[in-house]
């Protein structure tokens, strides 16, 4: 499966950045053409306002169906506006792994 790593800093309002997040999760969740094909996994770290997101998928198909979401578009968007600049993105490219 290949993935992604969203690295940024937030210091603002918790419960927006926890409903833009949740409403994210729940609409990957309830679409069936994503549903085990894609997965996405948000933490905050042990470092004070800096956020990981993780996401990972099965095709290039499942990552077009995603792009082509409304839901995606507004979540990369309210994500760009809620990290600023802070915001990096690098693509992962899987070498071992334990389970897909």
């Amino acid at each position: 499966m290949e993935g992604i790593l969203i690295q940024y800093e937030y210091s603002g309002d918790e419960s927006q950045w926890q409903e833009t997040v949740k409403e994210f999760v729940t609409n990957v969740k309830n679409d069936s053409q994503l549903t085990g094909k894609f997965f996405y996994s948000v933490f905050k770290t042990s470092e004070p306002n800096k956020r990981v997101h993780v996401g990972r998928w099965d095709s290039n198909q499942t990552l077009e169906t995603l792009k082509q979401r409304d839901f995606f578009k507004k979540f990369t968007e309210s994500m760009q506006n809620l990290a600023g600049d802070s915001l990096t993105s690098i693509r992962l490219q899987p070498e071992v792994e334990t389970v897909q």
